[in-house]
């Protein structure tokens, strides 16, 4: 499998229910306690270490990956995350109808849940350097210091303006000659 595949095949699998994809939980229904509890434990970790971990390197991204998440971050700004955060928190109060019938319950509910903490973490990454140009520069041209406006250069696609190149991640992914296990730790050790 290269790195194509397995972007593909991620792809696939994410989407507003992801407990569908585990075997024998297809057709839970959407507001049962499965689904809603199996929601709230993706979102938490999402949030920890999906994204907090590739911000602040803990992922040991190879570089031209860590300038893409950088590049986005930055794109997206300090408002984004701390409202992603909010908005996770809040729909994961939904505790779900029916049979308490849940995946994984033993780690779903040996979580605790500490959304304020993810916020603080945010914030605390947001006041590193690699961060502080573009907030500079977003407090300027707003007035206010996290306005979360499109940085200015840059389309929606991350691509610098000043410069035609499109970046097609799944195209240059696919163009490495690298194996997936050569290329990103998926373990976290």
């Amino acid at each position: 499998m290269n790195m194509r595949t397995l972007c593909m095949n991620l792809q696939l699998v994410l989407n507003e229910y992801p407990v569908h994809n585990e075997p024998g939980y297809e057709n839970a229904k959407p507001d049962s306690v499965t689904v809603c509890s199996y929601n709230k434990y993706v979102r938490y970790n999402c949030l920890k270490h999906a994204i907090l971990d590739h911000i602040s390197k803990k992922s040991k991204l190879p570089a031209s990956f860590q300038k893409v998440v950088d590049d986005c971050v930055k794109e997206k700004g300090i408002d984004y995350y701390l409202n992603l955060v909010e908005k996770f928190e809040k729909e994961s109060q939904v505790k779900g109808t029916g049979p308490d019938k849940m995946y994984q319950k033993s780690d779903i509910e040996g979580i605790s849940y500490k959304w304020s903490e993810l916020s603080e973490s945010f914030k605390l990454l947001w006041g590193d350097s690699r961060f502080q140009l573009i907030e500079s520069s977003r407090s300027k041209s707003s007035g206010s210091k996290s306005s979360g406006s499109k940085i200015s250069g840059v389309d929606s696609n991350n691509n610098d303006k000043k410069s035609d190149e499109v970046i097609d991640l799944t195209e240059a992914v696919s163009k490495t000659s690298m194996s997936v296990t050569e290329t990103i730790d998926l373990t976290g050790d």
